[in-house]
C-alpha cells in the first residue's frame, strides 16, 4: 500500500458541503471528491481528464484533526 501524508494548515479553510435552501453546509473534513480535485490539479490535470475518475475510484483516504476549527459566517457581496 502506497501512502500520501498531507498536512493543511492555515487561518481559514472553505470546505463548503451540498446546498440546503441556498446556504452552503459546512463540512469539517474534506470530501473525496476535494481530495482527488487537488491531487488532480497538482498532477496537472484539466478538468474533464479522465484520469480523474481513475484516481478518484483508486483513492482511499483518511483524516486526523487535531485542532477542530470555529465555523465562521462571512458576508461576501
Amino acid at each position: 500500500m502506497e501512502l500520501l501524508v498531507m498536512r493543511w494548515r492555515g487561518p481559514l479553510r472553505a470546505l463548503a458541503g451540498a446546498r440546503i435552501d441556498g446556504y452552503a453546509q459546512q463540512m469539517p473534513v474534506p470530501s473525496l471528491t476535494m481530495v482527488t480535485g487537488m491531487l488532480a490539479a497538482a498532477l496537472g490535470y484539466r478538468r474533464g481528464d479522465p484520469r480523474i475518475g481513475a484516481l478518484a475510484d483508486a483513492l482511499q483516504f483518511g483524516v486526523v484533526v487535531h485542532q477542530p476549527g470555529n465555523p465562521l459566517v462571512d458576508f461576501q457581496t
